[in-house]
């Protein structure tokens, strides 16, 4: 999902810490889909589709959690607020910002299929392995 970002918007400054973000972005899609798409997989009896769907929402919700409190804690090194409601607004504002970039079609479109791949392939491995 970053490098469809990076193609949408190439003025939007995304590759600013790219190494870094790239390492938080795998380790956030590795943890959702360790602790909760293949629990769930092994669990629950819902359609993997489904399944791969709420994957990509819950690591969509966490990178968007995750970036905002990077940006403020770049800023806070920067001594960018005065005050601790400053840094608070200014998250929100940032994870509203980020919001509004994952919401363009072709991030959506490929968001959606990768969650699907996800789900196929993690309800494929637990019949598999159980």
């Amino acid at each position: 999902m970053y490098f469809v970002m990076l193609v949408q918007y190439p003025d939007a400054n995304l590759d600013y810490h790219q190494k870094e973000l790239m390492g938080l972005l795998a380790a956030v899609g590795f943890i959702v889909g360790w602790k909760n798409l293949g629990v769930q997989a092994m669990q629950e009896d819902v359609s993997p589709f489904a399944l791969g769907l709420r994957a990509t929402v819950t690591c969509a919700i966490w990178i968007v959690i995750l970036l905002a409190i990077r940006h403020i804690v770049d800023e806070m090194i920067r001594h960018g607020y005065s005050d601790p409601v400053e840094a608070v607004q200014d998250m929100f504002g940032t994870g509203l910002e980020i919001v509004m970039l994952m919401f363009n079609l072709p991030v959506i479109i490929f968001a959606c299929i990768a969650g699907l791949v996800a789900g196929a392939l993690t309800d494929s491995a637990a019949k598999t392995w159980s």
